[in-house]
This record gives C-alpha cells, sequence and structure tokens, in this order.
C-alpha cells in the first residue's frame, strides 16, 4: 500500500516534454526505488513458485525503468536496467506458462543489450548472448520451432566464438547449448 501511495503522488511527465526535462532527482531516485522494490518482490513470489504474482511485480519493475527511459531516453544506463528487467520477467513469464510474451520480452532484451556491446562488449556481450538463448527456449515453448532454431543457431555460433577469443565464457556457452 505505502509503494502504491509512492507511484500516486507522482505522474510521470510526457517524454520530451519539458516537465522530463527536469524531472527532479529525487523522483529519479524513487523510480528507481520502486524498481528495485518490484524487482525483489518479483524474486520472493518466484521462490515461492507464485509465478503469476511474480509477472505482477516484475511488470511493476519494467514499468517503472521505463518511465526513466521515457523521461531520458538517451540514458544507456538506464536502458541496461530495462534489459535486465525484461529478461527477467521473460524468466517470470515463462515460469508462469505465458512463453509468447516471455518471447516479447526476451527479444526487447536482446536488442537493449545489443545497442550497448560496441560500448562494453566484455559487459554485454554475454548479457546479449544469454538473452538470445532465452529467446530460444521461449520461441520454442510458444511453438515457434523454426524461428528458434534460426535464432539458436545464430547464439550457439556467437556464443562459441566469445568463447574461442576470450577464455572464461565456455560456461555460459555451455547454456547457449543446453538450452539449444
Amino acid at each position: 500500500a505505502i509503494w502504491q501511495a509512492v507511484d500516486a503522488q507522482h505522474e510521470d511527465p510526457e517524454p520530451g516534454s519539458q516537465a522530463s526535462a527536469r524531472m527532479s532527482a529525487r523522483r529519479v531516485a524513487e523510480l528507481q526505488q520502486l524498481a528495485d522494490h518490484y524487482a525483489t518482490a518479483a524474486e520472493a513470489a518466484s521462490k515461492r513458485d507464485e509465478f503469476h504474482e511474480a509477472v505482477a511485480w516484475s511488470t511493476r519493475a519494467v514499468e517503472a525503468v521505463e518511465a526513466l527511459c521515457s523521461a531520458f531516453p538517451d540514458n544507456a544506463e538506464h536502458k541496461a536496467v530495462l534489459a535486465g528487467q525484461l529478461y527477467h520477467r521473460a524468466t517470470m513469464l515463462d515460469r508462469a506458462g505465458d512463453a509468447e510474451r516471455g518471447a516479447e520480452d526476451a527479444q526487447r532484451a536482446l536488442e537493449l543489450y545489443r545497442e550497448r556491446v560496441p560500448s562494453d562488449p566484455g559487459t554485454f556481450m554475454p548479457l546479449a548472448l544469454d538473452a538470445q538463448s532465452r529467446l530460444v527456449l521461449l520461441l520454442a515453448a510458444s511453438g515457434r520451432n523454426s524461428e528458434a532454431r534460426e535464432v539458436g543457431v545464430a547464439a550457439c555460433d556467437e556464443h562459441r566464438a566469445l568463447a574461442e577469443r576470450y577464455p572464461g565464457h565456455e560456461p555460459g556457452l555451455a547454456r547457449t547449448l543446453a538450452r539449444y
């Protein structure tokens, strides 16, 4: 109830408006705290095997970070956090039996991570590949097998190349191969 009251007190400004340009540091911090709180609540619900509740909390986390991304469309850090929140919600949706929506989130996470690869390949390439391998699982679970094969082959090829260039990525490669 407290978090709902906090949400209700602060309406997000329209993207691109002067209000979004001057979003207070306090509001930014509040949205970040809300996203963290919601993500923690989603994890707790997931641990209790309450996956529909986990999806609901995870959705609120995504919405909080999307508000930050709307207010600050050029902020790469917010986009990276959004990618992580989408990836986690994809996982929750998979566990809740909604592979189609999970695939959409995994695809969005993959795209956001790929945007960041040029700036920090060591951090974002493994995350992008993990999102890509999660996407393979979700595509297959939603009956889109030919897409899953295509995405899976690409993920395996890219992860093999990464593991050859940079030792230490073998566990990620193993996970990608297992998912494929």
